[in-house]
C-alpha cells in the first residue's frame, strides 16, 4: 500500500518550510522540534551569528551524537553476542552430557 504525500509545514531556527513527504505529520513536527530544541542548548535563545553556522553546529552535534550512539549499540550487539554463544555452549554442553549419561 502506498503512503499518501503530503506537504507539511515546519519552523526551524525560525524559519518556515514545507516539506513534501509521505511521513507522519506528528513525527515530521517532531524532528523539527528537536533540531529547534538543539539549536537553543547549543547556541541560546537568540542562534549564533547565520542561520548556515548554526545548521552546521547542529548538524556537527548530531552527527556526533548518532556515531556514538551507534557504537554504543555495536558494542551491546557484542556483547549479546558473546553471551549468546556462551549460553549456546552451555546447553550444548548439557546436552551431551545428558546423552552420555543415559547411554
Amino acid at each position: 500500500m502506498e503512503r499518501e504525500i503530503k506537504y507539511i509545514k515546519v519552523n526551524i531556527f525560525g524559519n518556515i518550510y514545507t516539506l513534501k513527504t509521505d511521513a507522519d505529520e506528528e513525527y515530521i513536527k517532531k524532528l523539527a522540534r528537536y533540531l529547534n530544541k538543539k539549536r537553543e542548548e547549543l547556541l541560546g535563545k537568540n542562534g549564533g551569528s547565520s542561520l548556515l553556522k548554526d545548521s552546521i553546529m547542529v548538524s556537527l552535534n548530531i552527527a556526533d551524537e548518532y556515531h556514538r550512539l551507534k557504537e554504543e549499540v555495536e558494542n551491546i550487539d557484542k556483547e549479546l553476542g558473546k553471551k549468546t554463544e556462551g549460553l549456546i555452549k552451555k546447553i550444548e554442553d548439557g546436552l551431551t552430557k545428558e546423552y552420555i549419561e543415559i547411554k
